[in-house]
């Protein structure tokens, strides 16, 4: 029988633009993504996703400030399982890594 895994990686798997096709195509995506945003941007005073998405940074581009890397790991995956739990996809068993 299989089982259904959540995973989640911790510092070191974030890059920009991560999850940007799902932000500009997935709408529920992109929902969720703004509204973690607002949360950081009161708390940290800038905008995540401004950061990531920034046409300025490329996929290829070293991503590795910690303030704006921690969220965009937490906010990405948050958001992809949100996704996948309001699909009816709940998972049997959760894993994670460092801040995963």
């Amino acid at each position: 029988m299989s089982k259904i895994v959540f995973m989640f990686s911790g510092q070191g798997s974030q890059y920009y633009q991560m999850g940007r096709e799902l932000y500009d195509n997935h709408p529920t995506f992109r929902e969720w993504m703004q509204e973690l945003d607002a949360t950081a941007h009161l708390i940290g005073g800038q905008s995540i996703t401004s950061y990531i998405y920034s046409k300025n940074n490329r996929k290829i581009d070293i991503f590795d400030q910690t303030l704006y890397t921690h969220p965009a790991i937490f906010m990405v995956e948050c958001v992809l399982a949100q996704i996948l739990l309001n699909q009816g996809i709940k998972p049997d068993y959760v894993l994670g890594t460092s801040i995963g």
